[in-house]
């Protein structure tokens, strides 16, 4: 009897014989599934030896329909998250947007008359009108920026 303790699948017999231990029968029937640690989806998706039970069979079953049906909801609560997070910075993009010019343009009308009247050149409640629109587009510039460097691997 050969018993294996590390190292590579190669084995050679004290007789000559080589064999691989992934092919190589079990004395006594095994009852586990295998991972295969060889990746993504071996480390899920696992395996079966040669000289399996039934039983190690339908564990096996089991496993690889529990990993297909719980890769399906996770992908899709992954894609509705992708989605939602946009829609959230869609929405925080135009609220940072509107709710300065909302709130100025009022302002910005009633202040005009005193504006002429003293001879500014400049309405500044005009200028906040447009604040969120700069903080929207400098945020996006630094997003750019930072999207940008992701991908530079020095």
């Amino acid at each position: 009897m050969i018993q294996k303790d590390g190292g590579c699948d190669h084995m050679k017999c004290h007789c000559g014989h080589e064999f691989s231990w992934d092919n190589a029968l079990t004395v006594v029937p095994c009852n586990k599934v295998h991972w295969d640690g060889q990746g993504f989806p071996g480390m899920m998706w696992g395996k079966t030896c040669k000289n399996c039970t039934c039983l190690a069979k339908g564990k096996l079953v089991a496993l690889r329909t529990g990993v297909a049906v719980g890769c399906v909801p996770a992908a899709a609560v992954g894609a509705v998250a992708v989605v939602a997070g946009a829609a959230v910075a869609v929405a925080g993009a135009t609220v940072v947007t509107v709710v300065p010019a909302v709130v100025c343009a009022p302002l910005a009308l009633a202040y005009e008359p005193v504006r002429m009247l003293t001879g500014k050149k400049k309405n500044v409640l005009a200028k906040g009108m447009f604040a969120g629109c700069h903080a929207v587009g400098f945020g996006m510039l630094v997003a750019a920026m930072m999207c940008d460097g992701l991908g530079d691997d020095d």
